[in-house]
């Protein structure tokens, strides 16, 4: 139990990282609470199509990472109440604060929003890019993945010529075979 809620945990930790200068307590909040049901939402996307994440890297890291980049200028307040047309928006001095999205609509946090998208845009092609190379030749040189019986007995064992494991019938290696 304990582990599956640190499992939410982390991809709301990651999340705050993007505007932890920039986040009220209260927006921390939420941020973190809406990164928990997206991580869960693409760890069950990634299981149904069949990529192999054992440690849900791209649900925390990515799925967070995205969410809190976005979540900047929609929830920023810098700590001062900002001007609009020289007046202060009225939703901004009832609630004292955020001149992000949620709040004031300024045209300063769409074009802010704006440009954390096109940063996110250019994250996202630059790794898929340099992925895509890497896993390519790994395919071709034949280094992406070992022989069949390894990967059942283990890769460890393989690794090390079984000097730390010994492989029996009830080694946890052979668990894995059905």
């Amino acid at each position: 139990m304990l582990h599956r809620l640190c499992r939410l945990c982390l991809p709301g930790t990651v999340a705050l990282c993007a505007g932890c200068n920039a986040f009220p307590a209260w927006a921390a909040v939420v941020v973190g609470a809406i990164s928990g049901p997206l991580f869960l939402f693409f760890n069950y996307l990634l299981l149904r199509m069949r990529i192999d994440d054992p440690l849900d890297a791209i649900p925390v890291h990515g799925v967070g990472g995205m969410w809190g980049t976005l979540s900047v200028y929609i929830f920023k307040w810098d700590g001062e109440s900002k001007k609009e047309n020289g007046r202060l928006p009225s939703i901004a001095m009832k609630h004292g604060c955020l001149p992000g999205i949620l709040m004031t609509g300024s045209r300063a946090s769409f074009i802010g929003l704006g440009w954390n998208v096109a940063g996110l845009l250019a994250i996202i092609c630059w790794t898929a890019t340099l992925c895509f190379v890497m896993f390519y030749l790994l395919k071709i040189f034949r280094m992406l993945r070992v022989e069949t019986e390894h990967e059942f007995k283990g890769i460890s064992a393989y690794l090390i010529k079984q000097v730390l494991f010994r492989i029996s019938k009830n080694s946890p290696f052979k668990a894995w075979i059905c």
